[in-house]
């Protein structure tokens, strides 16, 4: 009986002692975790910030990551109780966010304030391992790592028609998706910026889906984008990356990591396709031409009015970029002087392949009454199949001038006009020496505020490809720089000035649309105005 007592006597001593410790010991008043703590790159994690107590009044949480993007979020959910005379209150944020790149990742540390309090919560680190379909080659290497590693076969892979070409040279660049389960809401949610190409975007309206068997498993292979690209350099280019956002069915495992047979969940994935290079050649030296591909060269019937010029058109078709063409030329002296007017360039995206054609106008002012010869038109196009320049030609003309124009010399300016100040006052040299000086001194100044300018005074329009357009031809007459001249030159400004203009053709008829941020269109029209500010400064009234 004794014993009993003492025994009783300890557990209650022992329950007091509990009951002392636990209210000695304060509620976390805030806790940062993520799950799962190691992750692919094409797998979220969730980030969760619990509140308690006064933190639970704050309503917005600005979460520092390391190499880590949120993709949603954060949502919010709260929680307020009541219980005997005692109030509490809770509130989680959550995000959704997926690794940037393979290695340690992060969220936090996270400062919080409230009510005059403070907390810092420690930072949590998560893995991101190595994405499986990394420099994949084929569409059998991508099923096999994937095998491997015990991942969903379903990817994205590029398929290039060839990975080695030619400085303005046609290339096709197709992405599949292969999938061995069903999948729904796919979405493209970011495209390569293709900036050192020009592009063109091919539709996929009539292309099939195949089923194809890999490493013994029976996949569905879908179409999701074709282009065709130009490359606007020689060298080592990289296309770019193509990510997709797509929902996955997956089974539900029980408390031992069994899945189930039957019952599924839905899963957020993100499908990186890896970025192809491809190697770019220039065109040999002793071959230049007027542009890169197989093109063919027609011109219509001269026009001869009773009263006016006469005019014809000359049309180039084919397989290649003409839009940075040079024009076709006479091949001797004509006996009139001669305008040709710069045609659109019209695309043509039919059987797989892009082809172009351009129109440019000769409209002929005669020198000379009754016959007149029209010269022969030529057009020097370097095929890379044949890999030799071919020279394309319209045969020469006869047409009977019915108005004869004078070209009006022009008349040399009198001194006095020119405001001669030989002998001039020194007054008036002093004068102009320091408002010339005043000048350069001001010009130095605002020497790198002038590309932040324009590259503003661009901007304004990014919402608007047309206007921006509009606003560049601008910008270009104004500087004095030929926009022709630009799309050909091999320069720095011409490089700028073509992956800028190549942008905004994207932009103004792209469907899948690339980033929609004005990032990538910020940074080459920045790059654009420092080039043209250091080749064609500004003039300052």
């Amino acid at each position: 009986m004794t014993d009993r007592t003492s025994n009783s006597r300890v557990m209650k001593s022992a329950v007091i002692l509990l009951l002392l410790c636990g209210a000695s010991v304060e509620a976390q008043p805030a806790e940062l975790s993520i799950e799962p703590r190691s992750a692919g790159l094409d797998e979220p994690v969730t980030i969760t910030v619990t509140l308690e107590g006064d933190f639970a009044r704050l309503d917005d949480i600005d979460l520092p990551v390391t190499n880590l993007t949120i993709e949603s979020g954060p949502s919010v959910s709260s929680q307020f109780e009541w219980r005997n005379g005692v109030t509490s209150r809770q509130k989680i944020f959550r995000w959704t966010a997926y690794g940037d790149s393979p290695g340690p990742a992060a969220a936090g540390p996270l400062r919080l304030e409230s009510a005059g309090k403070a907390t810092v919560l420690p930072r949590v680190p998560v893995s991101i391992l190595p994405d499986p379909l990394a420099n994949v080659r084929s569409p059998d290497e991508a099923v096999r790592r994937l095998l491997e590693a015990g991942r969903e076969v379903i990817f994205l892979l590029p398929e290039i028609e060839r990975a080695e070409l030619f400085t303005g040279e046609q290339v096709l660049v197709t992405w599949y998706l292969y999938s061995a389960e069903p999948f729904n809401d796919f979405d493209i949610s970011s495209t390569p910026s293709f900036r050192d190409f020009w592009v063109e975007e091919i539709p996929l309206a009539d292309e099939p889906t195949r089923e194809v068997r890999l490493e013994g498993v029976s996949l569905r292979r879908y179409p999701v984008r074709r282009v065709a690209l130009f490359p606007l350099r020689s060298g080592r280019l990289n296309v770019g990356k193509l990510v997709a956002v797509a929902e996955v069915m997956r089974p539900i495992s029980d408390r031992f990591g069994i899945p189930s047979l039957i019952e599924r969940r839905v899963g957020r994935i993100i499908l990186r396709a890896p970025a192809p290079e491809l190697v770019v050649n220039p065109v040999p030296a002793g071959q230049q031409s007027d542009a890169v591909g197989r093109f063919a060269l027609s011109c219509s019937e001269p026009r001869v009015p009773e009263q006016g010029p006469i005019s014809f058109d000359v049309v180039v078709k084919g397989e290649g970029n003409l839009r940075s063409a040079h024009r076709p030329r006479f091949t001797s002296d004509s006996e009139a002087r001669v305008e040709v007017q710069e045609g659109e360039v019209t695309v043509e995206r039919t059987g797989g392949r892009v082809t172009m054609s351009r129109v440019w106008r000769f409209i002929l002012f005669p020198r000379v009454e009754g016959n007149m010869s029209i010269p022969r038109i030529v057009f020097r196009a370097w095929n890379p199949s044949d890999g030799r320049v071919e020279t394309l030609e319209c045969p020469g003309r006869q047409v009977v001038v019915r108005q004869v124009f004078d070209d009006k010399p022009v008349e040399p300016i009198a001194a006095s006009e020119r405001g001669d100040t030989k002998g001039g006052s020194r007054i008036l040299v002093v004068g102009v020496m320091t408002l010339l000086l005043i000048a350069a001194l001001v010009w130095w100044i605002r020497g790198r505020r002038r590309g932040m300018g324009l590259t503003r005074n661009l901007m304004q329009h990014a919402g608007n490809p047309a206007a921006l357009r509009t606003t560049l031809h601008e910008v270009l007459a104004n500087r004095g720089a030929s926009e022709q001249s630009l799309m050909q030159e091999n320069s720095e400004l011409g490089e700028t000035y073509r992956a800028l203009r190549s942008l905004l053709d994207i932009r103004e008829r792209e469907t899948l649309t690339a980033d929609r941020s004005p990032r990538e269109l910020e940074r080459r029209i920045r790059e654009f105005a420092r080039e043209l500010d250091r080749t064609f400064p500004p003039t300052r009234g």
